[in-house]
């Protein structure tokens, strides 16, 4: 009997010891980590200081360090749901050069931002060949030219919040491609023909008739914004402008400054402006 009593004193022990001892809370705790050649990739959190952090390490040496308060980082391609959270990329050549790759998500903790996409080559160098700021998108790759090397597609969002709340703010469609040794924009797989004449009639009828419907409300209508960005991020901006002077109400003033702030708002995009 006394030696269980002891036993129980020692578990007591030892439980105020794990949840008391703050020193002891105060170590780091690995969250992830995978191993690729000569490379050790670990993310930790720093339970004292209420951040992670991530290292990527060849043998003992700290070739890449990143950390934020409040943010998460994933193994993997966090961004595109389908995946359930699984890292189909990292160990792989993506680019075919037989190289493989590692990628690494990055939420900054915010509702409507950040998520970046890092991509790194693993090879007898290391190197950085992709850091994409996709703000609030999911992010997908995808092999869209088949030349077996996957585009990174996401949606750009530079008009939130300009002529609309976020949730009827219409998003660009944007597509890299790994070229000239980093991630450049595709333009030629952006590029599309101009929408079928019976898309486009729908297009105006559909803008019409909510530019009637909100004349009296202070954001423009989503069917409008989302015909501007899907000519804009196809090819066809100066259909774009276009389209507004035939679909913009002759009773309602503004035009002039909303092509303005419209043209604005894409050429600050680090994407479109490339375009």
């Amino acid at each position: 009997m006394k030696r269980n009593k002891n036993i129980f004193l020692f578990l007591l022990l030892v439980a105020w010891i794990l949840f008391f001892n703050t020193d002891l809370w105060a170590k780091d705790s690995l969250v992830y980590h995978k191993k690729i050649g000569n490379y050790q990739i670990s993310i930790f959190n720093d339970h004292e200081k209420s951040f992670q952090y991530v290292n990527i390490k060849k043998e003992k040496m700290i070739l890449f360090h990143e950390e934020g308060f409040g943010e998460y980082f994933y193994l993997g391609n966090n961004f595109d749901d389908s995946l359930n959270g699984k890292d189909i990329y990292s160990g792989r050549s993506l680019n075919n050069n037989g190289i493989p790759n590692l990628v690494i998500s990055h939420w900054t903790g915010g509702s409507h931002c950040c998520h970046f996409l890092y991509i790194f080559e693993l090879g007898i160098d290391f190197k950085v060949i992709g850091k994409i700021d996709v703000g609030s998108s999911d992010i997908k790759l995808k092999d869209i030219d088949h030349d077996n090397i996957p585009e990174i597609v996401f949606w750009d969002s530079s008009i939130d919040y300009q002529f609309a709340s976020f949730a009827s703010s219409p998003k660009g469609k944007v597509i890299l491609k790994f070229q000239n040794g980093k991630y450049e924009l595709a333009t030629h797989l952006m590029r599309k023909p101009l929408p079928k004449l019976s898309v486009l009639k729908a297009m105006y009828k559909n803008s019409n008739y909510e530019f009637e419907d909100k004349n009296n409300i202070s954001e423009l209508p989503f069917s409008f914004l989302e015909a501007m960005i899907i000519l804009s991020y196809s090819g066809h901006f100066n259909e774009a402008l276009k389209f507004a002077d035939d679909v913009w109400p002759k009773n309602k003033d503004g035009l002039e400054n909303f092509k303005k702030e419209f043209s604005s708002a894409l050429n600050e995009s680090k994407y479109w402006k490339n375009f």
